[in-house]
């Protein structure tokens, strides 16, 4: 990008899921295995320390058509009580030009006794300048969300798989 040329606003997006677990649970897991959360919602192998998850994301999942190689980052997560707060950058593997990079915030809160929900907000710039911009308004956004979509799908599943933590095993009585 030339000096003085303003970068386009990105497009912002918004896809949720819900978390069939307590919020309790579900944060004492998001918590503890947040990366290997990710890492599942990716299809990603295990990483090494300093290096990105090496996933693939797509409209029907890491292993579905169209699914497109990334280098992912899970960048910490924070409990504010309410919620918990989990930073994730990815970019292109390769394709840099073609396919976008993403910023967002994975947020889950309680939606009430049993369940909670995960939502992730974001932002992307589309490649390929104001072509690119006006190909993603005329209807490229929607494999954005639905890549946005699948990745958070499976992030609540992958919560609600783990076993239950050792306080809400059932009690098995003594032969």
């Amino acid at each position: 990008m030339s000096p003085g040329v303003d970068r386009p606003a990105p497009v912002l997006i918004e896809v949720a899921a819900t978390v069939e677990v307590p919020f309790e649970v579900a944060r004492a897991r998001l918590a503890e295995h947040h990366e290997a959360i990710v890492a599942g919602a990716l299809g990603a192998a295990p990483k090494g320390a300093d290096s990105p998850l090496a996933g693939r994301v797509g409209p029907f999942g890491p292993a579905g058509p169209g699914a497109q190689p990334v280098l992912a980052e899970v960048l910490g997560s924070q409990d504010l009580g309410d919620r918990v707060v989990l930073g994730l950058r990815w970019r292109p593997a390769r394709a840099p030009g073609v396919l976008p990079s993403l910023e967002a915030e994975v947020v889950l809160a309680s939606l009430g006794v049993a369940s909670s929900e995960l939502r992730l907000c974001g932002a992307y710039h589309p490649p390929g300048g104001s072509l690119g911009r006006s190909l993603d308004r005329l209807g490229l956004h929607r494999v954005g969300e639905r890549t946005l979509r699948a990745v958070v799908r499976a992030m609540a599943r992958g919560i609600q798989a783990m076993d239950p933590p050792v306080a809400q095993q059932p009690l098995v009585p003594c032969p």
